[in-house]
């Protein structure tokens, strides 16, 4: 799928969401950095290695970045917290209205 370049990005992720359902691509955590792949900031930033080749001298860096993820993974650490009548965009019937209090808290 190409994305229309007139779309901005975020609405592309905000409309993938409504339209799938609980994923990387509507959690408050996740930050895309493409139409399909961005970075989970819900944990702790890991260890990537980087190697350079410095003619022949190879220098090894250890870098710190938050795991990258595809925008249709969902994990159980899924939050999204934005109200979105405020937009006025009807709720898709996998999202919950309002909070029911007969749920249990977990």
């Amino acid at each position: 799928m190409n994305a229309p370049a007139d779309i901005p990005p975020l609405d592309l992720m905000d409309r993938y969401y409504l339209a799938k359902g609980p994923c990387c691509a509507g959690c408050d955590f996740w930050r895309s950095e493409t139409p399909r792949w961005g970075r989970c900031t819900r944990g702790a930033p890991i260890e990537r290695g980087i190697v350079f080749d410095l003619g022949g001298d190879g220098c090894h860096e250890m870098l710190l970045t938050y795991p990258r993820t595809v925008r249709s993974w969902w994990c159980g650490g899924f939050r999204d917290a934005f109200d979105w009548t405020l937009l006025g965009v009807p709720l898709p019937p996998w999202r919950k209205q309002s909070p029911d209090p007969t749920d249990p808290p977990f």
